[in-house]
């Protein structure tokens, strides 16, 4: 059964997210804003239903699904499950899901998954 906390961050994840910084497993590879090679947002709306756009080089792409939100005893999550495969899912081992680690209020990191 869900807590009021559970309840009240659940309400607090409603909205947009703007992805702001790639980081990758090499030394100094992570980049910034402007300096990344594409820019992302998820809509992520009350009914469980997202939107992600990705914009590259002026091209926007879009997906859609639902998502869900595990409040876990280590960090709060969020899984994604896209309705279509897109290349804009940034999993290494799923083309219709991704999953977020939800870090505060106002910041999630993606988990990607190398096998």
């Amino acid at each position: 059964m869900p807590t009021d906390d559970d309840i009240d961050l659940e309400t607090k994840i409603i909205g947009n997210w703007k992805l702001i910084q790639m980081t990758g497993n090499l030394l100094d590879s992570d980049t910034l804003g402007a300096d990344m090679e594409w820019q992302e947002t998820y809509l992520l709306q009350a009914d469980e239903t997202f939107i992600k756009l990705r914009d590259r080089d002026g091209v926007i792409t879009e997906a859609s699904g639902t998502y869900h939100f595990i409040n876990n005893s280590n960090k709060p999550l969020i899984t994604v499950t896209f309705d279509n495969e897109s290349e804009i899912v940034g999993s290494c081992t799923s083309k219709s899901e991704d999953i977020m680690s939800l870090e505060s209020e106002t910041i999630f990191f993606k988990f990607l998954e190398y096998m």
